[in-house]
């Protein structure tokens, strides 16, 4: 869910779970963290040949693909530190931010868990520390408080949550 319409989407009636980073959400809204996220940088080494993690001003020339669900040509990066980068290409999710990158020089800079599985699915691709310090974001299960109690949306969140656990717990050392 996008972070950026999650909380009128809740209020609205329109979702009842969604997996986000938000951080203000309405007092009738619960979160419960899933996992906390460091980021890196996911590129193909064949296109890009950083052999270690690039100055701020070589990550900023670089071209970049990010994840928006609306669409957007902005992201964490330009909110977080104000400034801009060359973004080639916005994408919708998470799940294809390595078929994008294989056999490009695209960048994306993506939680440490999304990059791991990119990696999986994409052995060509690797990884490197972001240039910047950034606190580790928490990815959380949010969902409306009328809900609460509703078995569905109860086994869920109790379903992501084992499938969160079970994916941090194979990434270890990574």
């Amino acid at each position: 869910m996008q972070f950026r319409t999650l909380p009128e989407a809740l209020a609205a009636g329109r979702v009842d779970v969604a997996l986000a980073v938000a951080d203000e959400l309405s007092a009738d809204t619960r979160r419960q963290p899933l996992f906390s996220a460091t980021y890196r940088l996911l590129f193909d080494p064949r296109h890009r040949t950083w052999k270690r993690t690039p100055s701020m001003a070589r990550y900023l020339e670089a071209e970049h693909v990010v994840v928006s669900y609306n669409g957007d040509v902005r992201g964490f990066v330009e909110d977080f530190f104000g400034v801009q980068r060359t973004v080639r290409c916005s994408i919708g999710s998470f799940e294809h931010i390595g078929a994008m990158l294989v056999g490009s020089d695209l960048v994306a800079t993506v939680p440490d868990l999304i990059a791991w599985q990119a990696r999986r699915r994409h052995p060509k691709l690797t990884t490197l520390p972001v240039p910047f310090a950034m606190p580790s974001g928490t990815i959380d299960i949010i969902w409306r408080a009328v809900v609460d109690d509703d078995p569905a949306v109860s086994l869920v969140r109790e379903l992501l949550t084992g499938i969160f656990a079970a994916e941090v717990a194979t990434m270890n050392g990574f």
